[in-house]
C-alpha cells in the first residue's frame, strides 16, 4: 500500500473533514483529547468504504461492488472471518495507528449472540446490532511531528484536495467551499419550509374539527395559498441542483 506524506501541514482536522470529505459516500473521523497530547496525538479520517456489515440479530448484510450479500450467522464469526481475511491484505507496517480497516459500532444488543438476555426494550429505532464500514482511503495527521499520511487506492486525489485546501487558504480564497457550503444550507432551508407547510396543513384540518362551514371556506383558501408556495419551493429545490 503506498502511503504519501506531507509536512507541515497544519490546517485542522475538521477544516479538511468538512471540505474534503463531506459529500464523500460514508465519511468517518476520529478524534481524542486535544488537551492530553498523548492521547490527542492523531486525527483520523476517511471515506468510500470497500465494504459494509450490517447485522441484526443473526440476519447480516455485506455491500460490496454495488451488490447484496444476505445471510444468517453469529455476526461475530462472521466478522471474524471477515478480519482474517482483510488482515491478510492488510500487512503495512509504518508505525501509524490506522492506515485501513473497520470503522463503526457495536450495539448492546449484540450481546445476545453470547448470552441470553431479557428482550423487554421495545426497539423503536429499528438501527442495526452491528454497522461497520470497512475502508482503504484514509488520511492521518500526526499532531506531535505535524505530519500528514495518505494511504489507499485514492491517496494521489486526497493529496491533491489537500494541496488545494492549503493553498486556498494561503491565498484566502475560499469561495468554492463558501458557496458549496451556501448551496447546502440553502437546499436545507427549502425542505425545512416544504416540510413547515405540511405541518401546517395538518394542524388546519385539526383546528376544524367542529366542522363549521366559513371556517372550512378559510381553511380551504390558506392550504390553496399554501400549496402554491410548497410548489414554488419545489421548484426552487430542483433549479439549486
Amino acid at each position: 500500500m503506498k502511503i504519501i506524506e506531507i509536512p507541515g501541514f497544519d490546517i485542522p482536522p475538521i477544516q479538511i473533514f468538512e471540505n474534503i470529505f463531506e459529500d464523500k459516500p460514508y465519511p468517518f473521523l476520529l478524534e481524542s483529547s486535544m488537551a492530553l497530547p498523548d492521547y490527542g496525538r492523531y486525527s483520523i479520517m476517511g471515506s468510500d468504504p470497500f465494504l459494509r456489515f450490517k447485522s441484526k440479530g443473526r440476519s447480516i448484510q455485506l455491500f460490496e461492488n454495488g451488490k447484496v450479500k444476505s445471510f444468517n450467522d453469529n455476526p461475530f464469526n462472521a466478522l471474524k472471518d471477515l478480519f482474517d481475511s482483510y488482515r491478510r491484505l492488510s500487512t503495512v507496517d509504518c508505525g501509524l495507528p490506522f492506515t485501513g480497516g473497520a470503522v463503526g459500532y457495536f450495539g448492546y444488543d449484540l450481546g445476545k449472540q453470547i448470552e441470553k438476555l431479557p428482550d423487554t426494550a421495545k426497539d423503536d429505532l429499528k438501527l442495526p446490532d452491528c454497522y461497520l464500514c470497512f475502508y482503504k482511503n484514509t488520511i492521518v495527521i500526526d499532531h506531535l511531528r505535524c505530519k500528514t499520511y495518505i494511504s489507499g487506492p485514492k491517496s494521489k486525489e486526497f493529496a491533491n484536495s489537500l494541496l488545494s485546501l492549503k493553498n486556498n487558504l494561503k491565498s484566502g480564497d475560499l469561495s468554492h467551499f463558501e458557496n458549496k457550503k451556501s448551496q447546502k444550507n440553502t437546499e436545507q432551508t427549502l425542505k425545512d419550509n416544504i416540510i413547515n407547510i405540511a405541518k401546517i396543513k395538518q394542524l388546519l384540518r385539526k383546528l376544524n374539527f367542529g366542522g363549521n362551514r366559513e371556517t372550512e371556506i378559510h381553511i380551504l383558501d390558506i392550504e390553496t395559498s399554501l400549496a402554491r408556495l410548497q410548489l414554488i419551493l419545489l421548484d426552487k429545490n430542483r433549479e439549486g441542483k
